[in-house]
């Protein structure tokens, strides 16, 4: 049998990178003709869960492994638990090979071929954003996660860039390592009718024309260095755009935005949406001028795959993993020069013929990009290891 952790379909994880990996790659692995029965690593169903993780364990060869781990710790060492529970559900299941979708669930067990799927390694570039001096525990959790990652009999890296980084940082021997790149989901992503976009821009309060901007308040997001783009872009256009942030964001960077650029914030040129929901989410891309993302780094970079399949102009970073995924299909920047980004704002706003080229070249772009490809590549990996 080949286990799967299937538990980001379950936990907070289910709004996030590993969430949305585990989706996809579980929809099409368990559609797919496979050389040996699937174990789903999995804790009792919620009605929080994503709809498919209950829809998975029905399918023709799927079983299930049962979990036994809290479903929201709110502990120290929280890493320590997961792992204990994970090994053990391992070991008890006697498995040919495992698969681990996300790092607290990462466990070496003797006998078993474990296979990792590695999204990026964004908190080594800068620590102490992502792990603050209170949160000693958590360092020395991700400490033994890179530990494990070395000894892993096989990696799955999400980009070639990230494969990079694994190589470069980690020592890994390349062979070890596979790229798959992600995907996103076809039935969900597509440019949507005008009436769909503009009651959903009704229900926000928006207006047109707008950018739109993918991302927390964390630092490779790069979101400071958009605001001041975006400021020298509104003062010496003279182009009425707005900018509207679609992400999760702290009270302290939402307190930072209204002091810092108070005038975008109170004409309503500027506005945080705060998580929008998956539904929403596919016609604020088709009603926006462009995808404004340079980010600093991404693993992989899918609110540019799921703007493209939207028919949405993309604004991007050349750095990392972005040109992987935008091809020739993107505008490209470099994320650290905020004139640079101003100007291609500009551009984006007063040029249509590049933002049609540009979503023309992005919608046969995406079609590049399929979870059953990434499932076929997977399986491959698996009988390898």
């Amino acid at each position: 049998m080949i286990a799967i952790d299937a538990t980001p379909l379950q936990t907070e994880h289910r709004f996030r990178g590993p969430g949305t990996y585990t989706a996809g790659l579980l929809d099409a692995l368990t559609r797919l003709p496979h050389p040996a029965p699937i174990g789903l690593l999995m804790q009792s169903l919620h009605p929080d869960d994503l709809p498919l993780a209950a829809d998975l364990v029905t399918r023709t060869g799927v079983a299930t492994l049962s979990l036994n781990r809290p479903r929201r710790p709110r502990y120290h060492l929280r890493w320590i638990v997961s792992q204990l529970a994970v090994g053990r559900a391992v070991r008890r299941a006697r498995l040919r090979s495992y698969h681990a979708t996300e790092p607290d669930g990462l466990v070496l067990v003797p006998g078993v071929a474990t296979v990792a799927t590695l999204y990026d390694l964004i908190p080594l570039r800068q620590p102490g954003a992502h792990f603050p001096p209170r949160r000693f525990d958590q360092r020395v959790g991700y400490g033994r996660y890179l530990r494990l990652l070395q000894r892993a009999d096989r990696l799955i890296a999400i980009s070639q860039a990230t494969k990079r980084d694994a190589v470069e940082r980690l020592g890994i021997a390349p062979e070890r390592i596979a790229v798959t790149p992600l995907a996103v989901d076809a039935r969900r992503f597509y440019p949507r009718r005008t009436d769909e976009v503009e009651a959903t821009i009704g229900r926000y309060g928006l207006r047109r024309p707008y950018f739109l901007h993918v991302g927390a308040s964390t630092y490779h997001k790069n979101t400071a260095r958009v605001l001041r783009a975006f400021d020298l872009f509104s003062r010496e256009s003279g182009v009425d755009h707005a900018l509207y942030i679609a992400g999760k964001w702290t009270p302290k960077a939402l307190a930072a935005l209204d002091t810092s650029y108070a005038a975008l914030v109170r004409t309503g040129r500027v506005r945080v949406l705060g998580f929008v929901p998956d539904d929403d989410l596919p016609a604020l891309y088709s009603g926006a001028d462009a995808l404004v993302y340079p980010s600093l780094i991404e693993g992989f970079g899918l609110p540019v795959l799921e703007a493209m399949r939207c028919g949405t102009p993309v604004l991007t970073s050349s750095t990392s993993s972005l040109p992987e995924v935008g091809g020739a299909a993107a505008l490209y920047v470099d994320p650290h020069n905020v004139d640079e980004i101003a100007a291609a704002l500009y551009k984006l706003a007063s040029q249509p013929s590049l933002r049609a080229d540009l979503a023309a070249r992005g919608l046969q772009r995406a079609t590049l990009f399929t979870w059953t490809h990434t499932a076929e590549q997977t399986l491959r990996v698996y009988e390898q290891a």
